[in-house]
Parts: structure tokens; sequence; C-alpha cells
């Protein structure tokens, strides 16, 4: 997946986010991810498994060696309103977009399930076309 896509949600995060973000410190820092706990398994591929933790509204991709390789950021911070209903469900449709489908497509799931606003969904089809 693009990294400026990826860049543009993590400075897009809301709030709920920022405070918790101790993913964010093991990707950079390369450390290997050992807590499970908080986590729902939503789907994988021959490399990755990706999990959702519901609470700060992160999808972390990891790689089978147990290392974070991306972080999708949900909900950022110009959304109004944060529906949580059928978060599993939706997260594994914009996570099967994500692993098998375009950059393109992969934005649109994440704006037509309400993760991201029309302000970021713009940005981010700008930054596809760059």
């Amino acid at each position: 997946m693009n990294n400026s896509i990826l860049r543009i949600l993590y400075k897009s995060r809301n709030n709920n986010q920022i405070l918790n973000d101790n993913y964010y410190k093991l990707y950079k820092e390369n450390k290997k991810f050992s807590s499970y706990k908080t986590l729902i398994f939503i789907c994988s591929d021959e490399t990755s498994k990706a999990y959702l933790n519901p609470h700060t509204h992160v999808v972390a991709i990891i790689n089978n060696d147990g290392y974070i390789d991306n972080l999708i950021y949900l909900y950022d911070r110009y959304l109004k309103f944060f529906d949580s209903e059928n978060i599993e469900l939706k997260t594994k449709n914009i996570l099967e977009k994500y692993y098998n489908s375009t950059k393109i497509e992969f934005i649109e799931s994440l704006y037509l399930n309400g993760f991201i606003s029309y302000k970021i969904y713009e940005k981010l089809k700008d930054a596809v076309k760059k």
C-alpha cells in the first residue's frame, strides 16, 4: 500500500488515537509486537495478519515475523460522528480491498464504510494521482 496514503491517515488521526499511539512507537522503532489481548483478528494473507483495536480504532497489519508492517487509522479528526456499529464487518470490507484491490478502491472503501471524512477522502485520492 502506498505509504503516503497511510501517512495522511496517520496525520489526520483522531485524538483518541493520539493518546494511545503505542502501535506507532513499535512500528517506528521496529520492535516486535507481543500483546494481542486487546486486538481482534480480522483477516490475513500469506504474509501478514490484520488486527483491529476497537478501543483506539487502529488496524495493525502484522507480518508473520511479528513486526508491524502498516497501521491504518480509522475515524479521522474531521468526522463529526464515529459509527462503531458493526465495526468488525466494516473493517473486514476495507481490508479485503487493502489486500486484493487497487489503492483507489481501498480509499473508496474507507469512505463508503464511514471511516474517513470527505476532506481526507479527497486528499487521499489526490495523493494516489501524484
